[in-house]
This record gives C-alpha cells, structure tokens and sequence, in this order.
C-alpha cells in the first residue's frame, strides 16, 4: 500500500485532489495557499537577486530600446526647427511692428507666443496622454505651417493683429516641440538617459542660433520695403514645419494601446513575481488589507493646492517663472535697444541673439554636475546672481561688448534658476509622504502655465519700458531677482531649522515640515 499524505490514504487523495479540481476542497485550498505563498516567496527573491531569465530579459530591454539613437536625433531636429522659428520671430518681429508705426506695442507680438505656449501646454499635454507623443508633435507643426502663413499675411497687409495672431499659433508649436525632452528620457534605456535630454537641448542651442542669421540675412529678399523687408524668414519658417511633419512621421514610438497592454504585462509579471504578492490577495480577498497601503493609492488622493501648498514647491515654482520672466523682459527689448536707440546694424543685433540662445542651452552640459554638487537651492541662487551680473553689465555701458556679456549671462542665469527650480519642484513634491507619480504631472502642467505667463507678461511689458529706455528694462528686472533671493534665503534658513528640531528630542514633535 502507498504512503498516506496529509494523513490521508492513496485512494481518498486520489478522491480528495478530484474534489479539489471540481469543488475546491477545505484542505486542497488551504494546501494550495501554502504551495503558492512558497512559489512566490522563492520567485520572488530570485527577481530581486537577478537570476530569473525573466529579470535579465527585462534588464536588457531596460538598458537599450529600439531605435533610440533614431529617435532622439529626429527629436533634436523637430525641437530645433521650432526653437530657431521661435529665435528669429522674437528678433525681427519688435523690428516689424516698429516700421508698422506701433513702437510701443512693438514686443505683442513676443508675448502672443508666450501666451500661444501657455494655452497649447495644457492641450497639448492632454493630447499626448490620450492620443500618443506622435500625434502632439504632427499636430502642433500643423499649427506651425498655419502660423507662418498668418504671419506672411500679416506683413502683407501691415497688420499687427494677424502678426500677433500668428505669434500665438507659433508659440503652441513651440509648446508642443518643448516636449521632446520629456520624450528624450523616454525613448532611451537607463543607460542613456541622464544624457539623453542634455543632448537634444544642447542640439537645440546649436541649430537655434540659425534663426536670428537666417531672419537678418534674408531681409530684403522680397522687396525693398521696409514693412515686407523679413516676408521671406516666414516662409523659410513654414518649409521648416513641414520638415518637422515629416520627421515626427519617422519617430519609432509606441502608441498609447501598446503603451497600455505593455504596462498590465508588467503589471501581470510584478504580480506574479513578487514576495508574497499571492498571499497579500488571498487575505484581501478574505477581508484583511492594508490600511497604509489603502490610504496612499486608493482613498488619499491629493488636490492641486495641497500638493502646491509645501514652501519649496512655490520656491521652485517662483523660480522658475522668475526665469522666464527676467529673460524675455530683456531679450525681448535686446533688438529695439540696439538697432533702433544705440543704430547698430542686423548682423550685430543677430549675433547676440545667437549667443544668448546658446548661453541658455549649453550649460547642460555640466548644469546636472553644478546641481549635484552645490544642490538644487544654491544653483538657484548662484543663477539669480548671474542675473544680477546681466543686469550690472548692460547698465554700466552701451557698447557691443556690453550687450554680447549682458546677454550671455541673461542666457546662463536662465539655466541655472529654471533647471534648479524644476529640480526643486519634482523632488518636493515626490517626496511627500502621500506622493503619487500623478501628483508630479500635475503639478508640472501648473508650473508651465505659470512659466509661460510670466513669460507673456515680460514680454508684454518690454515693448513699453523700451520705449522710455534700455536702461528702464534692466531697473525693473532687479526686484524680481532680489524677492527669489529673499525666497531661497528663507527656505536655506526653514532647512536648517528642521534639521536642528529633529536633532532635538525637545523640538521633534513641534517642528513644522518644510
């Protein structure tokens, strides 16, 4: 006779398992339970240790995508076509409206982009998230060929509605295009993505500085007057987007059904393989859950002000659109303060163009390190002094060299308080305690609307205050640097307060989380 099991004889195991398969016995369950809490456990810890073949195909996939040099050098061109449209609209546009007659409301056109950027970063956001990356690109360089024909129009008939008009189609295209170095990180396997979007901005810093050559150069090419004298930089412009259509048509990306089926197959394999995940829902399924994990994921769920409400997430959030703001205050009044109150000739005026556009994309290279070493915070404020530098620089004196370092470091005081403020405002908001992936997005779309309309406003208000002088612009933009330092200096000090309370057994419990 054979041995028993579970104390069972042969013949009724052989009768208890058919039960099991039919009617899911007592002790065939409860056995079953025991054996698949066992399988996970083992399954489990060889995923965490690496030596499932599932692990290593995963890894694999991880280190190195497909087509990802392909697609990250289509995606430093499409973002380039539409930075060096941006660049030689934001040069030649004041230049336009001034010969129209309308020296005062000569930068409208500068802001209409900011506020066409600020508008497409929600939509175009939205689009991307339900429709796929690929159909967001196509759709904003269609509003990009549909810009330059409003523009061209515009000059044709000496009309600064329509120019205004088609600086805000422009600026939705610039939005669209500004998602490329979100799509760098993700086109790219780990071991490339640290690189990955300091690549595709510093490509931009490059092909950018085309632009404003392009716009000055081919002044005059349709006709000597001056209201039509920068028709053919708008044309160029739209050939470009319909580049950018035809690159963004190449782009290798998943679509969003894949993309979904992709993240329940790794849901599915998470389930399958982790430590005890069986047993978690057999008990769940009995009535017992986790309480912390039910509060993070299902029941808590974090409004916009309450995810904002931290200090250094409005810190991040101010210094970033402080960024902005300061830059296109100045860069905006750059080309009317040179060429029309100190005469400097189109080529100078370009030229410093170009360099400010490179100043502001050419620090990634080493802007990651800078952030690394001395933290987010101190970048911050080491930008906010470089700004202090711009601004010293262009009231000191008016000549060609004071503009090319004025605006060199208005370019690299740029980068170093919008890359530091944007570090800033990722890792506060992730670091609270109930923080989501979402919670992130979120709180992105909100620091670009407040980016581009700060943005907007600098722009807005340049075309005034260069008007009475150039030296009114560079006054005006020392208050907003002295209140981000105020700001960064106050969160060092609220820092400093919270490590001295949780080293002190006294002040632990009453001190305030920053």
């Amino acid at each position: 006779r054979r041995p028993t099991w579970m104390g069972v004889s042969a013949d009724e195991n052989f009768h208890g398992r058919e039960k099991e398969g039919l009617l899911g016995s007592v002790v065939g369950d409860d056995e079953a339970k025991k054996s698949r809490k066992s399988r996970g456990e083992k399954e489990g810890a060889n995923l965490i240790e690496g030596h499932t073949p599932e692990a290593d195909e995963l890894g694999e996939k991880a280190r190195h995508k497909p087509h990802q040099f392909w697609n990250l050098a289509l995606l430093a061109l499409t973002f380039s076509c539409a930075q060096s449209t941006m660049a030689g609209h934001l040069t030649i546009s004041p230049l336009i409206v001034t010969n129209f007659g309308y020296s005062k409301l000569a930068t409208v056109p500068v802001a209409g982009v900011e506020v066409g950027a600020m508008i497409a970063a929600w939509v175009v956001g939205y689009l991307m998230q339900k429709k796929g990356r690929k159909i967001g690109f196509i759709v904003g360089e269609v509003l990009g060929v549909i810009s330059s024909c409003i523009c061209m129009t515009g000059i044709l008939n000496t009309s600064l509605s329509l120019l205004v008009i088609g600086g805000v189609f422009l600026g939705c295209w610039s939005a669209a295009a500004y998602y490329a170095r979100f799509v760098a990180a993700e086109v790219v396997g780990e071991a490339l993505k640290g690189r990955a979007v300091s690549w595709v901005l510093v490509g931009c810093s490059i092909c950018a500085s085309v632009g404003p050559t392009v716009a000055t150069q081919t002044a005059g090419l349709f006709g000597v007057r001056k209201s039509r004298q920068f028709l053919a930089f708008y044309l160029i412009a739209g050939v470009c987007a319909l580049i950018s259509i035809a690159m963004a048509l190449a782009l290798q990306l998943q679509t969003v059904e894949s993309g979904e089926s992709n993240e329940a197959e790794s849901g599915e394999i998470g389930e399958e393989k982790s430590n005890g995940i069986n047993s978690v829902g057999e008990e769940q399924r009995e009535g017992i859950s986790d309480p912390l994990l039910h509060e993070t994921t299902q029941d808590r769920v974090r409004s916009l002000y309450e995810i904002s409400r931290p200090y250094p997430v409005r810190v991040a959030i101010l210094g970033a659109s402080s960024a902005m703001l300061i830059m296109m205050l100045v860069m905006s009044a750059t080309s009317l303060a040179m060429h029309h109150e100190h005469n400097y000739n189109l080529t100078t005026v370009s030229t410093v163009i170009q360099l400010h556009v490179a100043s502001m994309f050419l620090p990634c290279f080493f802007t990651g390190e800078v952030i690394e070493r001395l933290g987010k915070v101190n970048t911050m404020i080491m930008g906010c002094i470089i700004f202090s530098l711009s601004v010293i620089t262009g009231i000191v004196g008016s000549t060609a060299a004071n503009f090319y370092t004025c605006l060199i470091f208005l370019g690299i005081g740029w980068n170093f308080l919008f890359l530091g403020g944007t570090r800033l405002l990722v890792e506060s908001v992730l670091d609270h305690r109930l923080a989501v992936q979402q919670d992130s997005t979120r709180i992105e779309g909100l620091n670009e609307v407040f980016v581009q309309g700060f943005g907007a406003l600098g722009a807005l208000g340049s075309g005034y205050l260069v008007s009475i002088s150039w030296h009114t612009v560079l006054w005006t933009s020392i208050p907003v640097i002295l209140v981000n330092i105020c700001a960064l200096l106050i969160l060092v000090t609220l820092r400093k307060w919270r490590t001295i309370a949780e080293d002190s057994p006294i002040l632990r419990d009453t001190h305030t989380s920053v």
